[in-house]
């Protein structure tokens, strides 16, 4: 007798009539990633627990699109978000560094993640917290693990602004020139890192992002927004040219010089992009 199976709501077989004989079920093959990440669930990232993978993205926030992703929340983070966020950002670096043409070492990214984390750790201590943050994009879509992205951020004034810049582009360029207000009176929430998930890029987050940022500095009342780019980064400079930023100057990084000199043209040279709110 032909036994009539039918499928169920959630797309399961229903069971047989009872004395029926039972097909043995295949098992079902557990899922693969060719990313592994420090926290279960989480999206797919290279991190420095997948030392021995090879990165396949370049440009850290290669994610221009003409949609803005919308299933994304931006928040501020505590402390608590410290290891995925230096996490993400190691990947990020390394990928960009390395490219395509050699994998770092697990001892290099072991480095940089601790630099990454006593940076995070240390974000508020060269001004008041009220004017340093670090936030996280988490995304609404299911099962997709929740951090996106992650930035940190400081408020610069005349009095701070030696963290991030030379006292010539402050005053001379940007106090007076570029944004037309004394370099006592600029003030400019500077974007100092910014990284995106390999998997949710090319998807409009870096907009949703950078917009988020833009509407913080309206409310804390500063002038501008400001970060740099490395110059041969065009697809990060071109987001930015379409978010309404310009490149002000250029910056010679002596620690990437000899890099440089091996081939990795245009790493050792940073843009300022600046936006005036």
């Amino acid at each position: 007798m032909a036994v009539v199976v039918s499928r169920g709501l959630a797309g399961q077989r229903a069971s047989p009539p009872a004395g029926a004989r039972r097909r043995p079920q295949p098992r079902p093959s557990p899922p693969t990633s060719s990313c592994s990440s420090s926290y279960a669930g989480a999206p797919r990232y290279v991190g420095v627990h997948a030392a021995s993978e090879r990165v396949t993205q370049t440009a850290l926030d290669d994610v221009a699109a003409e949609e803005k992703y919308a299933r994304l929340v931006i928040k501020k983070a505590g402390y608590g978000k410290v290891v995925p966020v230096a996490d993400l950002w190691t990947t990020v670096f390394l990928e960009y560094y390395y490219g395509l043409t050699d994998s770092p070492s697990l001892a290099r990214r072991l480095n940089e993640f601790a630099y990454f984390c006593t940076m995070l750790n240390s974000a508020t201590t060269a001004v008041s917290e009220e004017d340093s943050f670090c936030a996280i994009a988490l995304s609404e879509e299911k099962n997709s693990g929740g951090l996106v992205a992650g930035l940190a951020a400081r408020v610069l004034t005349e009095a701070n602004c030696g963290v991030f810049f030379r006292e010539k582009e402050w005053t001379e360029m940007l106090g007076g020139g570029e944004f037309g207000v004394p370099g006592d009176s600029l003030s400019l929430l500077y974007l100092w890192n910014f990284g995106v998930c390999l998997e949710y890029r090319k998807r409009g987050v870096a907009t949703s992002v950078m917009e988020w940022v833009e509407n913080e500095a309206r409310a804390r009342g500063v002038n501008g927004t400001g970060l740099f780019v490395y110059r041969n980064n065009r697809p990060a400079i071109s987001l930015y040219e379409k978010l309404g930023y310009r490149v002000v100057t250029t910056w010679v990084d002596p620690k990437w010089k000899r890099q440089a000199e091996k081939g990795q043209t245009g790493t050792e040279r940073k843009l300022l992009m600046i936006k005036e709110l």
